[in-house]
């Protein structure tokens, strides 16, 4: 499962409650799907392997950064 782009949970001025609300609400889903697949978790640069940490509480050797 590739993730690219976390900002709406770090720089919500670019977009409204519901807009945030819809991409955490799809954020959690895949993240919760991956895990019980059994699917690596990749991240797009460290930023966004650090978020996943952060705001999801995914551990660090879980998530393979990619570029």
């Amino acid at each position: 499962m590739l993730f690219r782009n976390l900002e709406f949970a770090y720089v919500p001025v670019g977009y409204n409650w519901l807009e945030r609300f819809i991409l955490n609400t799809q954020h959690k889903k895949a993240l919760k799907r991956a895990c019980r697949k059994g699917l690596p978790l990749l991240a797009a640069n460290e930023r966004v392997a650090f978020d996943l940490h952060r705001y999801y509480r995914v551990p660090e050797e879980r998530v393979k950064v990619i570029g």
